[in-house]
């Protein structure tokens, strides 16, 4: 039966943590700035046996491979675990397998610490590391990883320092409860504000600091472009035309009687994604945040589309209800997003279709459009915000 670690326990490994972190903050505090947002967690658990990290930001180390390590290798384990949460390895993941994503993104980050911190003392035993993947990101390592070797042979020791999401029971009471932690939209700015303040500190490496820009290169930008675009359509609520009755009730009460402004009222805005490209879940997590945050500040009512060739569902999601994830497993072709907006007469102000570009797009609609592409991709018609794309 599994058992939490005892009192005793997990004082004394408080205590080192506290001088270990404090250590962080003087030899790498990006990563101790961002593991400001983290809880730490001592637990004696079959299910943990090494360290892992669930997406709330919590870690959990075993105590028998946290006494194996050194304070500068349990340093090392600690900023892997941040990384995964921190550079969206589970927003990410989408269909891909598990114990494979995993694994792609432990190449990753080791190579990214083991850079960082210039001391091969600080590398644990096991630790996955491998420069031909030097360079690549975790999606490119998995799909090499992936084509390499059939699903079924990968169950081998990897020495794997996380297990991504929370391997234990969520009831079980043997697990610390849960805190707060940054939505998957907070982690560009908040990666920036590190390495901005580790770069004051004089304490950013050079390939860390490469790392970090490519990693947030376009994230924080395209956001404010979308919320840019979205903002100036929607501010225009719609109403356009005079009347006096009824009359502009706000200037009654100084004795003026003039016309008031009618028309549609709030302006509505459409959602489409298009599954079947290289959008990441991350930027979809991030677009989709940003939506709900803009509807809900203007009171505009959302159009959800579920689609990808074809359109499965439409339906209309107001201000202040849950805005459901999209669905969809195909996409090829963007007409039938726009055949349905016609068909069905939904009057949209803006329509706003997360792609990768490559499909056919037909003729422009009669409404405003913001294409958020992942490639260099030049629609015929309408706005569009690029993510993650070179110059």
């Amino acid at each position: 039966m599994s058992k939490a670690v005892q009192p005793a326990g997990t004082k004394a490994f408080s205590k080192r943590m506290q001088g270990i972190v404090f250590a962080m903050y003087r030899r790498l505090p990006f990563f101790a700035i961002l593991g400001e947002s983290f809880e730490i967690h001592l637990v004696d658990l079959p299910e943990v046996q090494t360290a892992c990290v669930n997406a709330r930001g919590q870690v959990y180390f075993n105590p028998d491979f946290a006494e194996s390590l050194t304070d500068l290798q349990l340093m090392f384990v600690l900023a892997h675990e941040v990384s995964h949460v921190a550079f969206g390895h589970f927003d990410r993941r989408a269909h891909r397998n598990h114990f494979l994503w995993n694994v792609s993104n432990d190449f990753v980050i080791n190579a990214m610490l083991k850079d960082a911190f210039a001391h091969d003392a600080a590398v644990p035993d096991g630790a996955l590391l491998d420069p031909s993947f030097d360079g690549l990101s975790s999606e490119q390592v998995y799909q090499r990883i992936a084509d390499g070797c059939p699903p079924d042979s990968w169950r081998v020791a990897s020495g794997d320092m996380m297990s991504g999401e929370d391997p234990g029971n969520n009831d079980d009471p043997a697990w610390p409860a849960r805190g707060p932690r940054l939505s998957a939209s907070d982690w560009p700015a908040a990666i920036s504000r590190a390495a901005v303040r580790a770069s004051q500190f004089g304490q950013m490496p050079a390939g860390l600091a490469r790392f970090v820009t490519e990693h947030v290169r376009e994230k924080v930008d395209w956001l404010e472009q979308l919320r840019r675009h979205l903002r100036f359509v929607i501010s225009r609520d719609g109403r356009d035309e005079y009347t006096f009755i009824p009359c502009n009730r706000r200037l009654v009460h100084q004795g003026l009687y003039l016309p008031s402004l009618v028309g549609r009222g709030a302006p509505r805005v459409a959602f489409a994604i298009d599954t079947s490209g290289s959008m990441g879940a991350t930027d979809i997590a991030q677009a989709h945040a940003e939506i709900d945050a803009i509807r809900r500040q203007h009171a505009c009512p959302v159009y959800v589309l579920d689609c990808d060739a074809v359109v499965y569902e439409g339906r209309w999601i107001q201000p202040h209800d849950p805005l459901p994830q999209p669905r969809g497993g195909g996409g090829t072709d963007f007409r039938p997003v726009f055949d349905h907006l016609r068909d069905q007469r939904v009057a949209a102000d803006v329509v706003v279709y997360l792609t990768d570009g490559e499909g056919v797009f037909g003729e422009e609609p009669d409404c405003h459009v913001i294409w958020v592409l992942t490639t260099d991709v030049k629609p015929p018609w309408g706005e569009s915000v690029q993510i993650d794309v070179e110059n």
